[in-house]
Order: C-alpha cells, then sequence, then structure tokens
C-alpha cells in the first residue's frame, strides 16, 4: 500500500468503501469497478477522492445512504444550495451566450454573409 493509499485510508477502518460494499448495497458496476481499480483496498470518503469519483463521471451523492439521518439531512441542505447556485450560474452563462449568438448572427446578416 502506498502513501497516498495509505493517507485516504485513514488510521481507522470509519466510513470506508470498498468495491465489495459497493457491490453488496447495490451500487452501480462503474462506481465498485472504479474503486477497486483506483483504491483496491478501499477509500475514505475525502473531498480529493470524491472530487476524483466526481470527474470520473460517477454519482457520488449515492453515497448519503451511508450518512446517519442528521448527517444527511445537512448533506441535502448543503448540496440544495450548491444546486441553486449552479442552475444560476448556467442561466446566466445561457443568457451571455444567447446574446454573443445573436450579435455575431445580426453583424453576418448585416455583412452580407447570408
Amino acid at each position: 500500500m502506498n502513501h497516498q493509499e495509505r493517507e485516504e485510508l485513514g488510521s481507522t477502518m470509519t466510513n470506508l468503501i470498498t468495491a465489495e460494499r459497493l457491490r453488496a448495497d447495490g451500487a452501480c458496476t462503474d462506481a465498485a469497478n472504479w474503486v477497486e481499480q483506483h483504491y483496491p483496498h478501499g477509500v475514505r470518503p475525502t473531498v480529493a477522492a470524491l472530487l476524483s469519483a466526481a470527474r470520473a463521471g460517477l454519482d457520488i451523492t449515492w453515497l448519503a445512504r451511508y450518512l446517519s439521518a442528521p448527517a444527511r439531512h445537512a448533506f441535502e441542505e448543503a448540496r440544495v444550495t450548491a444546486w441553486h447556485a449552479f442552475e444560476e450560474a448556467r442561466a446566466t452563462a445561457g443568457r451571455a451566450y444567447d446574446e454573443a449568438t445573436a450579435t455575431a448572427l445580426a453583424k453576418a446578416f448585416e455583412q452580407g454573409e447570408a
């Protein structure tokens, strides 16, 4: 086991996520295979590990089922807040795209490129 694996495994086995645990609990095959490939000894759900999984296209929110009820409630509140911020940013980006596209299209028509 290398240093990174030991660090992510931590000094206790609390909250250890393994491929076997995911399979037993009905996680998707991709998630279990990803954990098995990247963390063969299991991994604690650290920010770094969760971001890595999310960037690999895995649905990390599935892991919320392992949280206690109070922790899950706090997580859901934070997730909803983050989702609203995401939607707001996406709407702003969409408006900027529409404006840039409309401007470029109008300019092309003015220049007779249609």
